[in-house]
């Protein structure tokens, strides 16, 4: 994407509704192949098919594939935000609640839940296709010195 003024960005994604999160900047999010369901101001929804590359040798839903699914619709949040700014993940504390297996259908959506002018602070959830709640998420965002 070679525009990046903030609502370009935000327009720009809400325009990718429906479709492969591979239009993605980021390559992990490439690999993860979800679908965006939903882009609002206040954060995004999106789907992701479990495949077995993303499970442990129990079959479930890798906890470190949870966070990363977690990390980057977080960071696709932020790439919608109105900075001028990168904001680097400093921190990210994942609860775990139930498993997913190959082939189900999971959930992520964020919350931005406080907006400072250095700190953003972002919730993320993960939801089996039945609603039934996986993991949550808390992660802080900084400001870097690295212009979008």
């Amino acid at each position: 994407m070679e525009n990046t003024n903030p609502k370009t960005r935000f327009n720009w994604l809400q325009q990718q509704v429906g479709k492969s999160m591979k239009f993605s900047p980021s390559p992990f999010a490439h690999w993860l192949d979800g679908t965006l369901l939903e882009v609002k101001e206040e954060g995004i929804k999106a789907s992701f098919i479990i495949r077995k590359d993303m499970t442990n040798p129990m079959g479930m839903l890798h906890g470190g594939v949870t966070a990363g699914i977690f990390d980057d619709i977080m960071g696709a949040t932020f790439f919608g935000m109105d900075t001028e700014y990168f904001f680097p993940t400093i921190d990210l504390s994942v609860v775990y609640f139930a498993a997913a297996k190959e082939g189900d259908e999971v959930i992520a959506q964020t919350q931005i839940i406080k907006k400072g002018q250095t700190i953003i602070y972002m919730e993320a959830f993960l939801y089996s296709q039945a609603g039934k709640l996986l993991a949550k998420c808390g992660s802080n965002i900084a400001k870097s010195q690295m212009k979008i």
